[in-house]
């Protein structure tokens, strides 16, 4: 039998990619200020293959070291996001979901 465990160490992922749109800062009833944002990633090339194809994945930012630098992000800047996957929204069945951020970097177009 395999073992249960509440953590799973293995969600972690690493993301590059480009903004689409501004930052969308809210503030919860509770005070806290999240920002999320819509990174692009992929190639949009004729003939891409379907790993190659571009997508979009909202990131929630709300690690208070973070959110400077998330709201200093205009439309187009590229990205490197760490983080990991979590359900959207309050229902118990969460089946959206979005990448819970822990890292934030602004790429230096220069050194690309």
């Amino acid at each position: 039998m395999a073992e249960r465990t509440s953590r799973w160490p293995d969600n972690r992922l690493v993301l590059t990619g480009r903004l689409l749109g501004e930052p969308d800062v809210r503030q919860t009833p509770a005070g806290l200020k999240i920002v999320r944002l819509r990174i692009e990633h992929g190639e949009n090339t004729e003939g891409a293959t379907a790993d190659r194809r571009p997508f979009q994945v909202t990131v929630r930012v709300a690690a208070p070291e973070l959110l400077e630098t998330a709201c200093r992000l205009r439309d187009g800047d590229q990205v490197r996001v760490t983080g990991s996957l979590m359900g959207m929204g309050h229902r118990t069945y969460r089946t959206t979901l979005e990448i819970d951020a822990r890292g934030l970097h602004i790429a230096d177009p220069a050194n690309e």
